[in-house]
């Protein structure tokens, strides 16, 4: 059902899906439309699916190395090589060096200045991720990917997919 959704190529979209193997499985459909460059936000409470995504997300780029939450560094950068990225069609794909998951949760908003983010969020040669893009609204690029999660019950999860 995921995989039919995305093939139609429209990304303002709400999609269900019903397990955690289905939000990763949407992660990694939907990095073969990610560009270089692309900003990637995600919203929703915690336990919502974000990190579960971006694990999908990360095996579809060909990230090898296991994915876990930066919550408490606040930012992971994953490098990938040609040789490591999953054969695609989409030439986009290749060109992309750098996968950066960020997570805000514990951000304070003065922390904002130290890390560097509008510089990472333009490196395009990079998708970056970010997880509670809210606390930084401001510094948000206007050329973005918004991905919004709801939890519908234990495992079901609403999520909406726009392009901006």
């Amino acid at each position: 059902m995921v995989k039919q959704i995305l093939q139609m190529k429209n990304f303002d979209q709400k999609i269900i899906t019903n397990s955690y193997k289905e939000t990763e499985e949407l992660g990694k459909l939907l990095s073969q439309s990610f560009k270089a460059g692309d900003v990637v936000c995600l919203y929703g409470e915690l336990g919502s699916g974000k990190t579960t995504f971006t694990k999908g997300v990360a095996r579809g780029l060909g990230v090898k190395n296991r994915i876990i939450s930066p919550t408490f560094i606040l930012m992971r950068r994953y490098s990938l090589n040609a040789k490591d990225q999953r054969l695609t069609p989409i030439d986009s794909v290749s060109k992309i060096k750098n996968l950066y998951h960020i997570d805000l949760y514990r951000l304070e908003s003065q922390d904002i200045k130290g890390l560097d983010l509008e510089e990472i969020m333009q490196d395009k040669s990079g998708v970056v991720l970010i997880e509670w893009p809210e606390k930084i609204k401001d510094f948000l690029p206007g050329k973005r990917w918004e991905i919004s999660f709801k939890i519908l019950d234990e495992n079901l999860r609403k999520i909406l997919i726009e392009k901006l």
